[in-house]
């Protein structure tokens, strides 16, 4: 829908600026031609649009020289006399003064008819139910412009005019001269970090900048989360190569080619939001996410493969790269917290004195406060909304600090908060001034900036009207309140938000947002009843979408449609059908294919307790996936207990063979051979075939077996397996018998690299790839190819990252020291002894700990490592241990001189594990039927 805006005169500028944000809103695209004075170009627009809107004020205007007629007129002609655009006739402001006007005037009204309007607020109403009818046209998808031109994705849509920077902006000039690559603008949530990037890459680069041939700026916030989006679009811009085209490359070929052209020609690549791909902000619905919440240690990327990309950028010259982020990550940091060689680090402080003076101005504000806001640090955002709310109030800004509901009531101890620390005490002050401006908001606009709240990230024109607070719930209402009054009314409320400082509206792609420490504050002060009724609006409209195609998805972007819906329903309070999303959509892309654990534990865990069986299930493999064992076995009793209480043998069944692989892996073998018997026993009484021919059963005897050093006994097993499996037709996952068969090939010391890559393409699955890898460079270390390995290493650790897992990077010191690079081993040993806490106990690599300090001539440290790795690999003592991890153990202990610790094994008969009392009760139950 493209829009012709047509006006008088200067008379008529407010009504035109009105005319121009509401064809925006609708999603429309007007065409203002009023500083336009050339007739032929002026004619030439209104041609390519649908429609024209006449605003008809007291006199006609200005027209162009020599003619006989105004704009206004002139325009009106065109448009008649080709029956297009389509005419929609406003008289706007006072009477005509002018009877030409007023003749006009009822020539449109018979014509065409003449809408009288004698105010903005009305005006905007009423163009709204003109428009209306043709916001759904299509408009074409903009173009990617052509390098020099400055390409944006999206464009960045702040809330107050870039005012001051002066130190900033220097700094930002010598870095664009210099030789170094990158440089990262670091800074908390609101102080400007993105308006400083903006407006340098904007107004700034192309004459810092030596040869610039391109200026690109891509978000991570909202829809734009992922490396693979924004290196295609680099792609597109660079080349001008079709999207269509650029999206039929793999992911390393598209990337070959970024880098190829990067460094081929200087370009500004500016990242805006970094910190959405780091693990402190990994979770479906970042924008909920405050500064004084996040884990500042957890710096690592999450997106597969994001690593090496960003490496690659930042030595991409002659191009530069310009981040801004919450945290710097580790990639630019340097893997063990060095910062690697050209990356430059701006920390952006709140404004100055002077320069919040001066936005205040800008924003209309009159007064000087430097007392009042230097208490709020001068950060932009708290700025911004104090200006919205000093406008309202009579008194201007003096009349709103001195009103006790106003900045009076912030009161000494808000503004000081004595002994808090710095960021707390912000934060404080940030509250209570956001709890201030919603009190000042009208009732209809806080529940409307609530709704929104509800939604992660921008939210798009076609969402907004879907969720709008104002709609009448059902018909009978509708034919009362009329959808024409829900839609004014919107408009309005979005208009004084976006005016309070407390809405984003993004003109060009006509979105709207929070600004996160808005959303996270207004999201929490939501009452229940009004998230769930948020909620019901946002299932209804999602689910009214395509579908997308979960077997497709590449990323957990991929599914941010389905993982909407769910949420929504979850909020909603309808869990059974949430369950029904998550199983038919979620769960497998996800856990399976994705590994994105730490995403699922994020959403699934308001349903731990009542959530449906598959879906706390998807929960405890979550929890297995992230190492958190103790946790996975708790989620896995609980639904042990209902399945029991429910007397579900299959439940019953699913969840003991999910406890016994939790319990092995937390190391306790008896244990979790206790749970396999317990299995074979509820297998064997609720009949439908022997446990004795249980394929699942025999494969987890034998991977027990093979890990307690029984190989031989643990291959007849999975021979065993795979034979009954053929014979019943019982799907055995191929990769996991396979991976079974090359740890014990490992051991024995005849594996293979053949066999390795056979292994390896057996499954897509993402814990079949993780721990293929971690072989692979097992294998390789073992193999005194320790280069390799230790290339090999960083792939299992990117594995863990993607899916959220903590990790500690042993095995990288190892090998750094083996290899000679002690500075980096130091720090690699250093950063792993750190992280040994945060790891459950049965995961923690005390034993390549000790074999990186040992390297490091770290010896009595190497010793205390030694002896836990040593009763670690104890477990319950043989032939109850792992065998591997013991002769490893022992090795290290040997070369240290030290001796072995004298362990006694553990008595079976000690052991108890989860619900065995009721579940022999139950199987007792099974066989008295």
């Amino acid at each position: 829908m493209r829009v012709f805006i047509s006006s008088t005169s200067a008379e008529s500028a407010d009504y035109r600026r009105a005319a121009l944000e509401v064809c925006r809103r609708l999603g429309g695209e007007p065409v203002d031609a009023y500083l336009t004075p050339d007739p032929a170009e002026r004619r030439a627009a209104l041609r390519r649009c649908d429609l024209l809107v006449l605003l008809v004020g007291a006199d006609f205007g200005d027209g162009p020289e020599g003619t006989h007629a105004s704009y206004l007129e002139l325009e009106y002609e065109w448009a008649a006399a080709r029956e297009r655009p389509r005419v929609l006739p406003f008289a706007v402001g006072t009477s005509p003064r002018d009877s030409d006007v007023g003749r006009f005037a009822i020539v449109l009204r018979t014509r065409h008819g003449l809408t009288e309007t004698r105010t903005v607020p009305e005006f905007r109403a009423a163009l709204l139910r003109a428009l209306a009818p043709y916001a759904g046209d299509p408009v074409p998808a903009p173009t990617v412009p052509a390098p020099p031109a400055f390409h944006a994705v999206p464009p960045y849509a702040g809330s107050a005019p870039f005012t001051g920077r002066a130190d900033a902006l220097a700094t930002l000039d010598v870095w664009g001269r210099s030789s170094d690559p990158v440089l990262v603008v670091e800074s908390i949530g609101g102080i400007g970090k993105s308006a400083l990037t903006w407006h340098w890459a904007q107004h700034r680069a192309p004459t810092v900048i030596d040869g610039l041939q391109g200026r690109f700026w891509w978000s991570f916030y909202g829809q734009s989360a992922s490396i693979v989006r924004f290196l295609r679009e680099v792609l597109v811009y660079v080349s001008g190569r079709s999207r269509e085209d650029v999206g039929r490359l793999g992911r390393t070929e598209l990337t070959e080619e970024v880098l190829a052209a990067l460094r081929e020609r200087p370009y500004l690549i500016v990242l805006d939001g970094f910190e959405r791909l780091l693990t402190a902000y990994h979770r479906f619905d970042p924008s909920k996410l405050r500064d004084e919440d996040v884990e500042p240690a957890r710096r690592s990327l999450i997106e597969p493969h994001a690593d090496e990309v960003i490496r690659a950028l930042c030595s991409a010259g002659p191009s530069k790269v310009l981040m801004s982020t919450r945290l710097i990550p580790d990639v630019v940091a340097g893997r063990f917290g060095r910062r690697a060689d050209g990356i430059a680090h701006l920390r952006l402080p709140g404004l100055t004195d002077d320069d919040t003076a001066a936005l205040l101005e800008r924003l209309g504000v009159e007064g000087d406060a430097r007392e009042f806001f230097s208490g709020l640090d001068n950060h932009p955002l708290l700025v911004g909304i104090v200006a919205g709310l000093a406008r309202e109030h009579p008194g201007g800004l003096a009349g709103w600090l001195a009103d006790p509901e106003g900045g009076a009531g912030l009161g000494p101890d808000d503004k000081a908060d004595a002994g808090l620390g710095p960021d707390k005490g912000l934060a404080q002050r940030r509250a209570r001034l956001l709890d201030i401006a919603l009190a000042a908001a009208p009732a209809p606009h806080r529940q409307l900036l609530g709704w929104i709240s509800v939604l992660p990230g921008a939210v798009d024109w076609p969402t907004m009207e879907a969720i709008n607070p104002f709609r009448p719930m059902n018909a009978r209402e509708w034919a009362e309140e009329g959808a024409d009054n829900a839609d004014a009314r919107l408009d309005v409320a979005l208009t004084d938000l976006e005016d309070r400082g407390l809405l984003w509206w993004d003109r060009s792609d006509n979105t709207y947002d929070l600004h996160p420490i808005v959303r996270a504050y207004v999201h929490d002060t939501l009452e229940a009843p009004e998230r769930v009724a948020a909620n019901e609006r946002i299932r209804d409209h999602f689910q009214a979408l395509p579908q997308e195609d979960p077997a497709a998805a590449t990323s957990v972007e991929d599914l941010r449609q389905t993982l909407t819906l769910f949420y929504s329903l979850v909020g909603a309070g309808q869990l059974a059908e949430a369950g029904v999303v998550w199983s038919r959509g979620l769960g497998d892309p996800l856990l399976m294919n994705l590994g994105a654990a730490t995403t699922v534990v994020e959403l699934l865990s308001p349903l731990a307790a009542d959530g449906s069986r598959a879906v706390r299930a998807d929960l405890a493999i979550a929890y297995f996936l992230l190492g958190q064992y103790t946790v996975a076995t708790a989620q896995d009793t609980s639904l042990l207990a209902d399945a029991l209480l429910a007397r579900n043998a299959e439940a019953v069944v699913r969840s003991l063979a999910r406890l016994a692989v939790d319990l092995a892996a937390g190391g306790s073998e008896i244990a979790a051979a206790r749970i396999l018997e317990l299995y074979a026993e509820v297998r064997d009484a609720a009949g439908g075939g022997s446990a004795k021919a249980d394929p699942w059963l025999l494969g987890e005897r034998g991977i027990a077996a093979i890990r307690c050093g029984r190989t031989e006994d643990g291959l007849a097993l999975l021979d065993e397996a795979d034979e009954v499996a053929a014979a019943q037709r019982y799907y055995l996952e191929p990769g996991s018998v396979a991976y079974w068969r090359c740890v014990a090939a490992f051991t024995t010391g005849s594996l293979t690299d053949d066999q390795l890559d056979a292994t390896e393409a057996l499954s897509a699955e993402w814990r079949h790839r993780r721990r293929m890898a971690e072989l692979r460079a097992e294998w390789l270390l073992r193999s005194g190819r320790h280069a390799d390995a230790l290339e090999a290493d960083a792939a299992v650790e990117r594995f863990d990252r993607d899916a959220g897992r903590e990790t500690a990077p042993a095995t990288s010191a190892y090998l750094l020291a083996r290899l000679g690079r002690r500075e980096e081993a130091e720090e690699a040993v250093s950063d792993a002894l750190e992280r040994l806490a945060g790891l459950h106990a049965a995961a923690r690599p005390h034993c390549r700990v000790g074999r990186a300090l040992l390297a490091l001539d770290r010896r009595t440290e190497a010793a205390d490592q030694a002896w836990l790795a040593y009763r670690q690999a104890w477990r319950d003592g043989p032939p109850m241990a792992d065998d591997l991890a013991l002769r490893d153990a022992r090795e290290l202990l040997a070369e240290l001189g030290e001796p072995e610790p004298e362990l006694t094994p553990t008595d079976p008969a000690s052991v108890r594990v989860p619900l065995e009392k009721e579940v022999q009760a139950f199987v007792r139950r099974l066989e008295e039927r």
